[in-house]
């Protein structure tokens, strides 16, 4: 009887040792499979868990491969265990474990680890804030920093910033904050997708697939916040301009409708936002007439086709920027209001031809703005800024003046 209880005993400490080295050589396989290589020494703990969580033992310490985070997504730990999914890359410093009960991963921060891991890529670094998903507007603040500390010295390094960012998820969550409760926020988002955006195709393509125009309509049709308002104007001319596709989509959400209805008179707290409005018009219409009409022979052929299919004045006209045009340069007060004027000149040059009919109203207007414009100029040849304005005033009442008579 002895001897057969003795014989239960050493085949149970042997099932046991089988099953610690099974465990084992599944860990290791598990490590090798989804870092890409075998695993060599120092920063994250790995261990086997049996089926108490309060038993679990440290058996050995491992570096993960740094993941490349164009392709691959961010496991984002907590002090929390988290499965870890196929495919996900893991930052350096986890405590990693091996479920045996579910046979998956899983994954949390060492205890005292402030959630914040550190990669690298090529020359470049970065820290992943795995403590939560979520920014502040003292994290947006420090990301807006970041891509415009290099602006001026290398834009290379900017472009790539951004790239990176929207890489780790980092701009999803930004552009989400458009619709945020703090007028801080909405602020500070618009910001950093106004720099994130300009000159960099690649962020704007991710932007306009994470529906960015959506929350651009939407935010510009109910913000109150003039700060904000013209935060995302910004943002928004950043992302249309030289983005013919992006100009489409923006139309068909009916963005220029939301425009129409963000005009005040001229010289109202809120003028900048009129002016702002009509200088991304005005810059869209220079735009389309560049690509195709001054160089239509030496644009891309794609390119060119977007271009033509996008029915720029049509969207202008059925808003009444028209109309829009003729009562801010009616409304204009009789001060020199330099900047303004130029950019409602210069809307109104551009959109003659169709709203010849809506600006025969305003050409006493006109005439009436040559005549100051000379004048200012007459009295300091040196400014040729106003005798240029004069002239364009002067065209405008001479157009009306002809297609009156006709």
């Amino acid at each position: 009887m002895q001897g057969l209880l003795l014989w239960v005993r050493v085949l149970t400490c042997v099932s046991l040792v089988l099953f610690s080295i099974s465990c084992y050589n599944m860990v290791v396989r598990s490590e090798v499979e989804v870092g890409g290589r075998e695993p060599d020494s120092q920063t994250g703990a790995l261990t086997v868990v049996p089926e108490s969580e309060d038993e679990d033992a440290t058996v050995t310490t491992e570096d993960e491969a740094m993941p490349d985070f164009r392709t691959m997504d961010v496991f984002y730990p907590t002090k929390d265990w988290q499965e870890v999914k196929p495919g996900q890359a893991i930052p350096k410093g986890l405590h990693v474990r091996l479920n045996v009960q579910t046979g998956q991963r899983e994954a949390k921060l060492m205890d005292g680890d402030n959630g914040l891991k550190y990669w690298t890529q090529g020359g470049k670094q970065g820290i992943v804030n795995t403590e939560k998903e979520y920014f502040t507007p003292e994290d947006l603040k420090k990301a807006l920093k970041e891509f415009k500390v290099n602006k001026i010295d290398d834009e290379d390094t900017e472009i790539d910033n951004a790239i990176l960012f929207c890489d780790i998820g980092g701009m999803k969550m930004v552009i989400q904050s458009l619709n945020h409760s703090s007028a801080d926020m909405r602020s500070i988002s618009s910001s950093l997708l106004a720099t994130a955006l300009q000159n960099n195709p690649k962020v704007k393509v991710y932007c306009i697939e994470a529906g960015v125009l959506h929350h651009f309509v939407r935010a510009l049709s109910t913000e109150v916040d003039l700060n904000v308002r013209k935060r995302l104007l910004f943002a928004l001319s950043a992302m249309v301009r030289n983005f013919p596709y992006a100009q489409t989509k923006f139309g068909e959400l009916g963005g220029f409708s939301v425009l129409s209805k963000l005009f005040v008179s001229p010289g109202s707290v809120e003028d900048a936002t009129s002016e702002r409005t009509l200088s991304l018009v005005v810059d869209l219409m220079e735009e389309h007439e560049s690509v195709t009409k001054k160089n239509k022979d030496h644009s891309a052929e794609e390119l060119l086709k977007q271009y033509q299919e996008f029915p720029l004045h049509d969207h202008l006209l059925q808003n009444g920027f028209c109309e829009i045009v003729g009562n801010l340069l009616e409304n204009i007060p009789p001060r020199e209001y330099e900047s303004t004027t130029e950019i409602m000149l210069k809307a109104a040059m551009k959109m003659k031809d169709q709203c010849a009919p809506q600006f025969k109203g305003h050409a006493a207007k006109f005439k009436s703005l040559q005549d100051h414009l000379l004048e200012l100029y007459l009295q300091d040849t040196e400014f040729e800024f106003y005798r240029d304005l004069s002239e364009m005033a002067n065209n405008l009442f001479d157009f009306l003046k002809e297609k009156d008579e006709l």
